[in-house]
């Protein structure tokens, strides 16, 4: 996960501040790795993924979208009005914790701006998935065996979404 990360933003201009990237990881508890305003270099950035530790345990995909939208997307950790906001939530299992919670914390997400990208790798049920991801689906929701299948996403994601503006 973490080189299909730095593979996605191998083409981003990161240093002019165009693109902030910021990274939340969940499995049993949610952990805020960087803020949107924390890395302003590629090196810094890459070094910082680089930085990530795996976390074992069950999937609170609920807790992860609640911290991205109420904790990240927040001017305090980087976020901008005039930036579109992109969430890309990797996962590889269905939620098992909170998971009523879910697709609302996606549906609120949502609702105040965000687009969410939902990218599931080897699930065999896509119903959460999809839930997550923002309309149209089948643009927004990707389930595939490896990250080999998303050599495209790149331009899926910052050619219709960040055109000319800046992302976060």
């Amino acid at each position: 996960m973490l080189n299909f990360v730095k593979t996605f933003l191998q083409h981003e201009d990161i240093e002019s501040g165009k693109v902030r990237v910021g990274v939340v990881t969940y499995s049993t508890s949610v952990s805020i790795q960087f803020h949107l305003n924390e890395h302003t270099s590629r090196h810094d950035l890459e070094k910082a993924i680089d930085g990530i530790p795996y976390q074992f345990g069950n999937t609170n995909t609920a807790g992860g979208l609640r911290t991205m939208h109420n904790v990240m997307f927040t001017a305090a950790h980087g976020d901008r009005p005039d930036a579109d906001n992109i969430g890309i939530i990797l996962t590889d299992g269905v939620s098992n914790i909170e998971h009523h919670l879910t697709i609302p914390e996606a549906n609120s997400a949502k609702d105040s701006g965000i687009t969410i990208y939902a990218i599931g790798i080897g699930l065999t049920e896509t119903e959460e998935l999809d839930g997550m991801a923002s309309l149209p689906t089948d643009a927004h929701s990707f389930n595939v065996d490896d990250f080999s299948e998303l050599d495209n996403l790149h331009d899926v994601v910052f050619d219709s979404t960040c055109e000319g503006k800046p992302c976060t």
